[in-house]
């Protein structure tokens, strides 16, 4: 996992709602002028085999990683403001931390602000499993740090409901064991929504997704 900071020289306007693709961009641009790659009509050329932006930023897949943007309940972040922030390469993509982090400490701009400086640590490349595990009888609890956006059968979702997330969660699981995993995730997603649509949920007064 690395943690990042990035120290602001001009202001940004980042609302919660852009915050993880403002950064997935920053990312982006870092780790292409990292391999020396071109931008051919809008797409990433590097004719490398082992380019880290085209494994990270893979066509057709979700980036190998998860992201855990800046909490500062703030919309805009001047000068001298540090963005601190979390992510976690997963499967093969956790072959491309090194990148990564040099990326990130190469990176001069955010959404047009100028970036004075910034700090990266790696604090540990261990790989997030996908093993079976076991829940506390008491239950799960889940906290949204950032705005979500969860469609279930063609429709928004605004309130959480068990099967819809889970029937996302295991869409992702298995895009991600597809595109970077070692073998496909094969499990009976059928199944397991049905049980989650036994879930007894409480969602919290006024909490929405979005």
């Amino acid at each position: 996992m690395l943690r990042v900071s990035l120290r602001l020289r001009g202001a940004v306007t980042a609302p919660w709602t852009h915050r993880g693709s403002l950064l997935r961009g920053a990312l982006g641009t870092g780790l292409s002028a990292a391999c020396g790659g071109a931008d051919v009509a809008g797409k990433h050329v590097c004719g490398r085999s082992d380019c880290a932006y085209a494994q990270v930023f893979k066509p057709g897949a979700p980036p190998p990683c998860i992201l855990r943007p800046p909490l500062d309940p703030a919309a805009t972040f001047g000068p001298g403001h540090d963005l601190d922030f979390e992510l976690r390469l997963l499967g093969r993509g956790r072959r491309y931390i090194g990148e990564v982090a040099a990326a990130w400490r190469s990176v001069h701009e955010v959404d047009g602000a100028e970036v004075a400086g910034a700090t990266v640590t790696i604090v540990g490349d261990r790989d997030l499993g996908l093993a079976p595990g076991s829940m506390d009888e008491r239950g799960l609890t889940l906290n949204f740090v950032s705005p979500t956006e969860l469609k279930y059968r063609g429709t928004h979702v605004d309130v959480p409901d068990p099967e819809a997330l889970v029937a996302g969660v295991c869409g992702r699981i298995a895009d991600l064991c597809r595109a970077y995993g070692d073998a496909p995730w094969d499990a009976d997603h059928a199944a397991i929504r049905r049980l989650a649509s036994a879930v007894v949920w409480q969602v919290l007064e006024g909490e929405r997704m979005r």
